[in-house]
């Protein structure tokens, strides 16, 4: 059983970007219980005819937009279950694709349902007179959208988070191999020169992380500093 506390601390410890997500697809959720769309539907009399126009709130799950709320419907859930797995610490099967690029791409691809749906109601007004689009349908297409920046953005973190864990490995690894920890006999302008050392080979060690970061005679200047 988890504890409220529990809970609470684990929700705590997720980092911002995290949070902005799960509160995106909560929001989406919600969304769903709200009309998408407002308009007059045709009332059919007895004699077979249209005899009159009743207003009516449309909902995502109605109509032609089904099939699309459906999916972006599941593609939320599923983010949520990803989430939760922080926080519950339960663990989801492995797949040859990092959860965080599935959850970015899920985000990309409601982005995109939602949009067609907001672009045929305002192309053709869903075939119902006088409509108009509601708040629910604002909510979802802003709330997908900032799942889709916010997940994508959350890689970039992630990825300058594993460039510097790696790039300080190895300037820790060379440091040790080249310092001996005797004051006596390493004055300052042995050990710059040591470190000045260790920046070059890491820098030589790590092509890629050179690219990202600019690694550069500047970076020598300040550790020298």
């Amino acid at each position: 059983m988890f504890k409220v506390e529990h809970i609470k601390k684990e929700i705590l410890s997720l980092s911002i970007e995290e949070k902005i997500l799960g509160i995106s697809n909560l929001v989406l959720l919600i969304s769903f219980l709200m009309p998408w769309y407002y308009g007059l539907e045709p009332t059919i009399g007895a004699t077979g005819f249209v005899s009159d126009f009743d207003y009516i709130n449309v909902y995502a799950f109605r109509d032609f937009s089904f099939f699309i709320s459906l999916f972006v419907f599941l593609f939320c859930v599923l983010s949520l279950i990803i989430q939760s797995s922080k926080i519950f610490k339960y663990r989801l099967p492995r797949l040859g694709i990092n959860y965080n690029n599935i959850l970015a791409i899920l985000g990309a691809e409601s982005f995109f349902l939602i949009l067609i749906v907001l672009l045929t109601y305002i192309k053709n007004s869903g075939g119902y007179p006088r409509a108009e689009l509601k708040f629910g349908l604002f909510i979802a297409f802003l709330s997908a959208g900032v799942w889709t920046v916010i997940s994508y953005y959350y890689l970039q973190v992630i990825k300058q988070e594993k460039t510097k864990k790696k790039r300080q490995e190895i300037f820790e690894k060379n440091y040790k191999e080249n310092v001996r920890l005797e004051p006596e006999v390493h004055d300052n302008k042995y050990e710059e020169t040591v470190v000045s050392n260790i920046v070059e080979k890491a820098v030589d060690e790590t092509s890629e992380i050179k690219s990202e970061y600019n690694i550069n005679s500047d970076y020598k200047t300040n550790i020298k500093e």
